[in-house]
């Protein structure tokens, strides 16, 4: 089946226009990656906010990542932990990931290698591949008590993380952009980019 993005975006704009999140974050993940539509990272961030302040959470890392990096909003860490920490919150892996960065680098929240651990963790449980590296190497600079404390925190019952999100996932996690999420310079699985290395 051949895709016609120029229909999709049609689509997607009626139901994005109507409020439907999954259509917003779509329609942001096409102008963000000039699918089927001129590249526009304003446009882009227009629609991930609106998707990420009704909840999605896909859309809330979406933005976050977009405030670490200045594309199509202001350069504002604050702003990147904040929403990472709204996505992570409800369980979504590739956001506790992210929000587990930030505090490894103590950018926008303050550093805090105990907390980057347990983010890292709740992270791995829920899928996320870049966690798991990022755990082992950030516990290599860690003291053993340090260690002993993020596992306590990690034992405490909590939501678990996941990586499910209503459709937006499939057009989200599986387009080919040039963007690339926080950490890893070299992936191309969500729309969005990253300035930091690992």
């Amino acid at each position: 089946m051949q895709k016609d993005l120029g229909q999709a975006v049609q689509w997607y704009r009626r139901s994005a226009e109507l409020g439907d999140p999954v259509a917003q974050c779509n329609l942001g993940a096409l102008y963000f990656a000039g699918d089927g539509v001129h590249r526009d990272d304003r446009e882009a961030a227009h629609w991930f906010k609106a998707a990420a302040e009704q909840g999605l959470a896909v859309a809330q890392d979406n933005l976050a990542l977009m405030y670490s990096n200045g594309r199509g909003v202001p350069l504002d860490y604050q702003q990147a932990a904040a929403w990472a920490r709204a996505a992570a919150e409800q369980g979504y892996a590739q956001a506790q990931s992210d929000l587990g960065y930030l505090y490894e680098q103590g950018t926008g929240v303050p550093l805090n290698y105990i907390t980057a651990y347990t983010w890292y963790h709740l992270a791995v449980a829920g899928g996320d591949r870049r966690a798991a590296s990022r755990m082992k190497k950030l516990s290599s600079i860690m003291t053993h008590e340090q260690i002993r404390a993020a596992g306590e925190i990690v034992d405490r019952p909590a939501r678990p993380a996941t990586n499910a999100q209503p459709e937006t996932s499939s057009y989200v996690e599986h387009t080919a952009s040039p963007l690339k999420p926080m950490g890893d310079p070299s992936a191309l699985t969500r729309p969005w980019p990253g300035p930091f290395s690992e």
